[in-house]
């Protein structure tokens, strides 16, 4: 199976001049670099890695490749690399076991990218997101999305504004390990 675009289709919505090329595939690189490398966490206290929305704000800002790359190179040395405990390493998250996984750290990015490789990004996000059984018998998907301070919606929103189904499948991944702020019901 082929892997997910992580090129940045669309610019931003400020409306300024257009990134330099060098700049924007930067960018792309070094939003893949992040989503393969690093944490949706940078510490042990459950605060969110902001690199990937730092580095879309400055190309969208039309920052120079030597800016983006010092962006990342100052906030990259903060993140936590992933890393799974020795008896997690082999789990593969399937159709039948990514339920199982849910808000667990495991390895939802690779899932979710081979889901939208296959079936798109607004497919995936609708199994995924917002069909009944992604938020029936205590999956409740959609809070996750909304859960973390909004962090996997944002993500999953930059995806799908800018066009990029690496985020968009950062941005599910983020809310699959995510506690949901959904309110109790009495």
């Amino acid at each position: 199976m082929a892997p997910i675009s992580h090129r940045i289709l669309h610019n931003g919505i400020l409306g300024l001049p257009k990134t330099l090329p060098a700049s924007k595939t930067l960018t792309e690189d070094l939003l893949l670099k992040d989503a393969q490398a690093y944490h949706c966490y940078f510490d042990e206290q459950g605060f969110h890695n902001h690199l990937s929305h730092h580095l879309l704000t400055a190309n969208d800002f039309g920052a120079s490749p030597s800016h983006i790359q010092k962006i990342y190179d100052m906030e990259a040395c903060i993140q936590c690399p992933i890393a799974l405990e020795e008896k997690d390493k082999n789990i593969q998250i399937t159709d039948e076991n990514w339920v199982q996984h849910i808000g667990n750290p495991h390895r939802f990015f690779t899932f979710f990218e081979q889901k939208i490789a296959s079936a798109g990004a607004v497919r995936t996000l609708e199994e995924f997101i917002f069909s009944p059984a992604a938020n029936e018998k205590g999956k409740i998907m959609l809070a996750r999305l909304m859960g973390g301070v909004l962090h996997p919606y944002i993500l999953t929103g930059y995806g799908l504004r800018f066009g990029d189904d690496l985020l968009v499948a950062t941005g599910i991944a983020q809310a699959a390990v995510h506690l949901p702020n959904a309110p109790k019901l009495v």
